[in-house]
């Protein structure tokens, strides 16, 4: 029913009767106005309206209330879920930062272990070289040797065979 206040909008009178033509409640001054209106009075028309209300209008409401409570539920898992993604995120920022962490520490390590270890090489082979290089003179100095001391016997031999008139 669309009753706007328990009085009459034209004449200030409490509503007694119900134009189911206009649905409006109206005094008994508005009979006239209302005539040939489908129009009866509060105290027939009222229990028809609550029976409506009580088949139609009120399960519809449970229904409806239902459907917000259900919706309401799933706001509210959605909620959670929604936190718990922005949680889960955090933490997986976390863990990334301290697995990036890591692999710059242990990247730092290798770095400084791969040039004490290229220093290493160098040295040992600067060492090696050194000794091959003694080596190599120490083999020329022989090899000087040798050669001075081919050269004093083949000058002996000459002149041996120089002194026997051979040559």
């Amino acid at each position: 029913m669309a009753f706007d206040s328990v009085f009459c909008q034209v004449h200030q009178i409490q509503i007694t009767s119900y134009c189911e033509s206009c649905k409006d409640g109206i005094c008994w001054k508005c009979f006239k106005l209302h005539k040939g209106h489908k129009v009866y009075a509060l105290q027939y028309i009222f229990p028809k309206y609550q029976a409506i209300a009580m088949n139609e209008i009120l399960p519809k409401i449970y229904r409806d209330t239902r459907e917000l409570e259900n919706v309401h539920s799933c706001w509210e898992t959605s909620k959670l879920s929604v936190e718990g993604y922005k949680d889960l995120k955090m933490n997986l920022m976390s863990v990334d930062e301290e697995i990036l962490k890591c692999l710059q520490n242990k990247k730092s390590s290798l770095k400084d272990q791969l040039c004490e270890y290229q220093i290493v090489n160098i040295e040992e082979i600067l060492k090696a070289v050194d000794n091959l290089n003694l080596r190599e003179r120490k083999e020329e100095g022989q090899h000087e040797n040798k050669h001075r001391q081919t050269e004093e016997e083949k000058s002996k031999i000459l002149s041996l065979l120089t002194k026997m008139g051979i040559i």
